[in-house]
C-alpha cells in the first residue's frame, strides 16, 4: 500500500490588503506565543535570467524571450479562454499563469524534486492538479521523488506514491474520469482509482503497488471519443490498448506491430489520434533501432489495424534522437493537419500524403529548437474552425500560435528590466562566473547553460532579464577579474570570448581559444588576471598567458580535470581535482610546462571524480575537495591543512549528499566552507564538523556552481542552478518606501533599494510590534523579518511579491 506524505508550502509572499495586513515569520523551530527573538537570516534572491532576451543577431535561437525546457503543459478548461496554464519544467518545477502567460509563479520550489516530467488536471475539478516528478531526458539527474497532488490549484501539495515512483521518471499523466489516474513512468504504467492515494493492479481495491503493465512507458493517451479506451506506448514493444479505462492491457492488444506495418525494432514512441471528422486516424513518431534513419513517422487511418510510413525528407527528423525531443500532434478539428516536432517543428495539411520536407518547417528563426510538448486549446475554449490554437514546449520555453505557426507569441514572461517581473526563471546552468573587486564589476554575471549557450546580466538592466550571447550547449565560463566585460565561454560548438560584455544588438561573441582543439572545456581565470586555464576530456591542462587568446598544453594528468582552484594570495599555486578521485598541486604554475606537480591521493576518499576543489584564499596549504557519493561510500567532503599530506573526512551530516561545487569564504572567522548540493547550498562554520543550510528561500534545486567575491563585505555569493536560473545571497534586506524622498540607498550590490525609514529597519530582537508600510508594489522577493511583526498597510493596497 502506498503512503501519502503531506508537504505544505508557499512560495514568495504576495499580500494584498486594503487596510490591514498581518504577517509573522519565524526562523526558529518552536515559537513562543508571546514574542520571538529570531536571528538575522540572509535569504536567496532571484536575479535571473528571468527571462532571457535573445539578441537579434542570433536568429537560430528564435526571437525570444526564452526560458528553460518546458517538458509538458496543461490548460484549465474552465472559463472561455486559455488563461490558467500549468507547465512542467526540467528541474525548475511546476509554474502557473493566470493571465495566459503574461506572468508566472513557481508552485513547487520546496518539494522533494523540481524535475517535473508530466502534468494533468482532474476532469471533474481542474483545481486538482497532478505533477509527476522525474524526467527521463534530464541531463543532470532524471530520477523522481513521487507524484505531487494539489487540491487548490497548486498552492499546497502532498507527495503520493514515493515508495513506488522514487528513482522513476514519470513521463505522462492522464485521467480518463474524475479521480481515476493513470501514470506512465519508466517503471511501468500504474493505476489509481482514488486520486493517487493507492496504486495497484488487483481489483477491486487496486492497492498492491504493482503496475498494470510493465516497461518504460513513453506515452499514454485517452481515446479522443471513448474515454474508457486508453493507449499506452511502451519502449521496444509497441502501443497497447485498453477498453476498461486502463484496468487491463491484454497481451494481444498491441496495435503497433510489424505484422500491421510498424517498424521491426522501435525504441521511444509518441502517439496522437484525430478527433474530427472521426477518431480513426492515428500518427506515431518512433525511434528506429535498425536501419539508416533514427526516426520514423507512421500513420493509420483505421484505428491501428494497419500502418504506413510517412515519407520524411529532412535530416532534422531522420537523425532526431527521439526521447530527448520528439512529439506529434493532430489538430482536433482536422485529421489531416499533422504537426511533428523534432529539433524543429513541422506542419503538413494533407495528413502526410506528400511527405514531410524542410519546406514544412514552421518555427525557423521564430522559436528555440528542440520540441518537447505539443498541446491544443481545450474544446471549451475553441470558437472557430481549424487551425486550432496550440502550444509548444521547447528547450527555450513556451510559445503559442493561432495560425499554424505563421506567427508566434512567446509566453516566457515580460522582458521589463525590474526584479519580480513575473517571468519564468528556469535556465539550466552548468556554470556561472561573476565580475569581482568592485560594485560596478559585481553587476556582471555570466552563465553557461544547457542548450542556451552563454548569457550575461549586464549593468544596463538592473532587473532580472539577461541577454543571450552565444548558442549551443554551454559548458563553462570564466570572467576576467580585471575587466568584467571580458569573459571566455566554452560550448559544444567551440570557445568564444567577448570584450564588451555581450553588448545588445551586436554579434560580440567571437571564436577564440587558439590552441584548444576540442570542445566543452572547463575555463578558469587567474584571480589576478592575464592567465587563463582550460581543461577538457583529453586529460590535458592548457594555459594562456595572454588573456585567453591562445593556449598551450602544460600538463597531462592521469584522469580528466573536473575542477581547478587558484590561490588568491599566490596565483602560482593551483589545486586540480581529477576524475579518478585524486588531486594534484603545483606551486609554480606560471612556469607552464615546466611547472612541478605533486600527485595526491585522498586517504579514505571515494574513487570517483572530485567534483569541486577550493584552496583557502589566505593559506595555500589548506584545501577542501568534494565528491558525489559513489558505490557504497558516503564520504563526500575532505579537508587538508598540510598541502595534501593528510586529509580529514569532513562529511559529517552531509554523508551521502551529492556535492557539485565548493568555495571558501575568507570574510568569516573561521573561514566558512560553502558547498553546492543537489538540493541547495550548505555551509560549515567549524571546518566541516557540522553543516547547515545557508540562507533562506532557496528552492530545492540542483545547485551546480558557486561564484564568490570576498572583496565585498559580507562576501558576495551567487549560485547557478540547473533549472531555476541564478540566485544571490542577500543580507539585511529591508522593504522600502519608494515615495520617501529622504530615504537612503541600501541593499545588495546586485539590487540597491530604498530603506523604509518608518519600519522594518528595526533591531533583531524585542517584542512583537506593529510596522506601518506605505501603499505600493514591493517586488523584491520574499519577506525577511528578524522577528514577529504586524504590518499595517497605509493609504491603500500593498503588494509584496
Amino acid at each position: 500500500m502506498t503512503t501519502t506524505q503531506p508537504t505544505s508550502w508557499r512560495g514568495a509572499v504576495r499580500a494584498q490588503c486594503l487596510t490591514f495586513l498581518c504577517i509573522c515569520f519565524f526562523f526558529s523551530s518552536s515559537v513562543s506565543s508571546k514574542s520571538a527573538d529570531c536571528p538575522t537570516v540572509p535569504f536567496w534572491f532571484q536575479i535571473g535570467p528571468s527571462p532571457l532576451i535573445i539578441n537579434p543577431a542570433n536568429p537560430t535561437d528564435g526571437q525570444g524571450p526564452d526560458s528553460g525546457m518546458v517538458r509538458d503543459l496543461v490548460i484549465d478548461p474552465f472559463g472561455s479562454s486559455d488563461q490558467i496554464i500549468y507547465i512542467a519544467t526540467d528541474s525548475g518545477g511546476l509554474w502557473k499563469t493566470q493571465d495566459g502567460g503574461a506572468t508566472w509563479v513557481p508552485k513547487t520550489d520546496f518539494l522533494p524534486s523540481l524535475n517535473i516530467g508530466a502534468i494533468a488536471l482532474d476532469p471533474g475539478n481542474p483545481s486538482i492538479v497532478y505533477a509527476g516528478s522525474g524526467n527521463a531526458e534530464n541531463q543532470f539527474a532524471s530520477s523522481g521523488a513521487g507524484l505531487y497532488k494539489s487540491s487548490d490549484g497548486g498552492e499546497t501539495w502532498v507527495v503520493l506514491g514515493a515508495s513506488i515512483f522514487t528513482n522513476c521518471a514519470i513521463n505522462r499523466l492522464v485521467l480518463p474520469a474524475p479521480n481515476l489516474l493513470l501514470v506512465a513512468s519508466s517503471c511501468g504504467c500504474f493505476r489509481s482509482i482514488d486520486g493517487g492515494q493507492n496504486f495497484g493492479s488487483n481489483p477491486p481495491l487496486y492497492n498492491d503497488g504493482l503496475p498494470i503493465i510493465s516497461g518504460n512507458i513513453t506515452d499514454l493517451d485517452v481515446d479522443t471519443a471513448i474515454p474508457t479506451t486508453v493507449y499506452v506506448s511502451i519502449w521496444g514493444f509497441g502501443i497497447f490498448s485498453s477498453t476498461d479505462s486502463g484496468a487491463t492491457f491484454p497481451a494481444g492488444a498491441n496495435i503497433f506491430t510489424p505484422a500491421r506495418g510498424a517498424p521491426a525494432s522501435v525504441g521511444y514512441i509518441t502517439f496522437a489520434q484525430s478527433k474530427q471528422p472521426d477518431r480513426r486516424t492515428m500518427y506515431v513518431v518512433a525511434q528506429l533501432l535498425s536501419g539508416p534513419a533514427n526516426t520514423g513517422v507512421f500513420k493509420s487511418v483505421n484505428l491501428g489495424l494497419s500502418w504506413t510510413n510517412v515519407s520524411v525528407n529532412t535530416s532534422d527528423i531522420e537523425v532526431s534522437p527521439v526521447g530527448y525531443w520528439g512529439t506529434v500532434g493532430v489538430d482536433p478539428q482536422d485529421a489531416k493537419r499533422l504537426y511533428v516536432g523534432a529539433r524543429a517543428l513541422y506542419l503538413v495539411t494533407d495528413g502526410g500524403v506528400s511527405g514531410i520536407t524542410a519546406a514544412s518547417r514552421i518555427d525557423l528563426s521564430k522559436l528555440h529548437a528542440d520540441q518537447h510538448a505539443l498541446v491544443f486549446s481545450p474544446p471549451s475554449h475553441v470558437t472557430g474552425p481549424a487551425p486550432t490554437r496550440f502550444y509548444t514546449g521547447t528547450d527555450g520555453g513556451l510559445a503559442t500560435t493561432t495560425n499554424s505557426g505563421s506567427s508566434w507569441t512567446l509566453l516566457n514572461g515580460s522582458s521589463a528590466c525590474f526584479f519580480g517581473n513575473g517571468s519564468l526563471a528556469t535556465i539550466l546552468f552548468r556554470k556561472i562566473d561573476i565580475g569581482r573587486y568592485s560594485t560596478a564589476n559585481n553587476l556582471y554575471t555570466y552563465g553557461a547553460a544547457q542548450d542556451l549557450g552563454v548569457s550575461v546580466h549586464r549593468p544596463d538592466c538592473r532587473g532580472s532579464p539577461w541577454l543571450f550571447g552565444q548558442g549551443g550547449d554551454g559548458n563553462s565560463v570564466a570572467v576576467d577579474p580585471l575587466d568584467p566585460r571580458h569573459a571566455i565561454v566554452s560550448t559544444g560548438d567551440g570557445t568564444y570570448s567577448t570584450t564588451d560584455g555581450g553588448a545588445s544588438g551586436t554579434p560580440s561573441w567571437q571564436q577564440s581559444g587558439k590552441g584548444l582543439t576540442s570542445v566543452n572545456f572547463l575555463m578558469f581565470y587567474d584571480p589576478k588576471g592575464q592567465f587563463v586555464y582550460a581543461a577538457g576530456s583529453d586529460n590535458i591542462l592548457y594555459q594562456s598567458a595572454d588573456n585567453g587568446n591562445s593556449f598551450t598544453a602544460i600538463r597531462t594528468f592521469s584522469a580528466q580535470v573536473y575542477d581547478l582552484s587558484i590561490a588568491t594570495i599566490d596565483s602560482s599555486t593551483i589545486w586540480v581535482g581529477l576524475g579518478d578521485g585524486t588531486v594534484q598541486r603545483t606551486a609554480n604554475a606560471k612556469a607552464g610546462s615546466n611547472a612541478n606537480w605533486t600527485s595526491i591521493a585522498i586517504a579514505g576518499g571515494p574513487r570517483s571524480p572530485v567534483t569541486g576543489i577550493a584552496v583557502d584564499p589566505a593559506n595555500t596549504s589548506q584545501a577542501v575537495a568534494v565528491f558525489r557519493p559513489s558505490g557504497s561510500s558516503t564520504r563526500v567532503a575532505f579537508r587538508t591543512v598540510d598541502n595534501g599530506a593528510s586529509w580529514m573526512d569532513i562529511s559529517s551530516n552531509l554523508r551521502g549528499v551529492p556535492l557539485n561545487a565548493v568555495v571558501i569564504d575568507p570574510n568569516t572567522s573561521p573561514h566558512a566552507i560553502i558547498v553546492a548540493t543537489d538540493t541547495g547550498v550548505q555551509r560549515s562554520m567549524d571546518f566541516g564538523a557540522t553543516w547547515q543550510p545557508l540562507g533562506f528561500a532557496l528552492p530545492n534545486v540542483h545547485c551546480t556552481s558557486l561564484a564568490i567575491d570576498p572583496s565585498a563585505t559580507p562576501s558576495l555569493l551567487r549560485v547557478g542552478t540547473y533549472g531555476r536560473s541564478v540566485f544571490e545571497l542577500a543580507y539585511q534586506r529591508i522593504y522600502v518606501d519608494g515615495n520617501s524622498t529622504s530615504a537612503t540607498q541600501d541593499g545588495t550590490l546586485e539590487n540597491p533599494f530604498h530603506t523604509l525609514l518608518q519600519g522594518l529597519n528595526v533591531p533583531p530582537s524585542g517584542a512583537a510590534r506593529f510596522v506601518n508600510i506605505q501603499s505600493g508594489d514591493y517586488a523584491v522577493g520574499p519577506i525577511t523579518l528578524t522577528q514577529c511583526a504586524t504590518l499595517n498597510a497605509l493609504n491603500g493596497v500593498v503588494r509584496i511579491h
